[in-house]
């Protein structure tokens, strides 16, 4: 490492992970890279979480600060991201899950990254995922270059529905200005709420770049939002999300992130066509298709409404929907 002068900020969201906090912090701890500032937002954490972390933190006599915020109520994880970037002193953030660790060189590699390509927007590492191998969004087999240095290469890659693009908020090392200029908060009250940010933020990127080592440690839990979340609540936050990335879809690629947002509604209506939010997605894709005239598109969106209350049914809309968006 060339040099320490950019200042980063850590921003850990902790709400009741005494199992996991002390590995968290310990992976920040271990960083080869020193200029940093490790932000702990107490979510109103109900078991020892936070007890735990101080333990760690109190002893701990090096370069690295760390600092704890306390909700008084507990506001979930997009809010404490918010507190988090509104408390921020560095020029790069990086999100970090509390059941989740870092590789000892993590913020080195990107930082790297940064020295190569000042003032770059994102920069994203590799996440392995534990235990279930290495392939998440394993980057070079997604064919991802050293760097993206327009918003139109951004772009292009992320509404192209036949490849993967990293959503996930973590693992990437965010330049602040980037995110406070460009009003990049957190929707509260939801889950997925990675993929509503993302939304957002690729309209104004104009740069990212890519670090093909392993940065990141997914762990996979079994009691995480993710895997124990009921299909209804998932539905219902895709529903909010959706609805509101509708109403600020640009004309600009209007037809490509139409069907990157329409292939989500389609698996989650499929799954739960009852949630409310979802009925609301719903005449707002089939408004949106039938005022750009995809009236093709807008006639299954139509027929689905009367064929949803049956598993079979579920299956042809969806099935005809993916089909207009990967053949057309």
């Amino acid at each position: 490492m060339k040099s320490e002068n950019y200042k980063i900020s850590i921003l850990i969201p902790v709400y009741n992970k005494g199992k996991y906090i002390e590995r968290c912090i310990s992976s920040v701890i271990n960083q080869t890279y020193r200029n940093i500032e490790c932000l702990i937002i107490d979510d109103s954490c109900t078991d020892d979480s936070i007890e735990k972390a101080h333990s760690i933190t109190d002893k701990y006599d090096g370069q690295i600060v760390f600092c704890y915020i306390t909700h008084e109520k507990n506001r979930g994880v997009s809010a404490a991201r918010n507190t988090g970037i509104m408390n921020a002193n560095g020029e790069y953030i990086f999100y970090l899950d509390a059941d989740d660790e870092i590789s000892v060189n993590c913020i080195e590699l990107l930082v790297e990254k940064v020295l190569l390509y000042p003032d770059v927007d994102i920069v994203q590492g590799n996440v392995k995922r534990i235990p279930k191998g290495n392939d998440y969004y394993e980057l070079k087999r997604f064919g991802f270059p050293e760097i993206y240095s327009n918003n139109e290469s951004i772009r292009t890659r992320y509404y192209d529905v036949r490849k993967g693009f990293p959503i996930n908020v973590t693992n990437k090392l965010i330049r602040t200005d980037f995110i406070r200029k460009n009003n990049l908060l957190f929707l509260e009250g939801i889950i997925h709420e990675d993929d509503h940010w993302m939304s957002k933020a690729i309209k104004v990127c104009n740069s990212m770049t890519f670090e093909y080592g392993y940065t990141y440690y997914h762990h996979i839990v079994s009691n995480s939002i993710m895997t124990s979340t009921s299909i209804e609540k998932s539905a219902h936050s895709w529903g909010i999300l959706l609805c509101d990335i509708i109403n600020h879809f640009e004309e600009k690629d209007f037809i490509l992130q139409f069907k990157r947002n329409l292939r989500e509604f389609a698996h989650w209506y499929s799954l739960a066509p009852c949630v409310l939010s979802m009925k609301t997605a719903h005449r707002a894709f089939q408004e949106q298709a039938f005022s750009h005239g995809l009236y093709y598109i807008s006639l299954i969106l139509f027929i689905s409404r009367f064929i949803s209350f049956s598993e079979f049914g579920r299956k042809v809309g969806r099935h005809l929907t993916n089909l207009w968006i990967y053949r057309t």
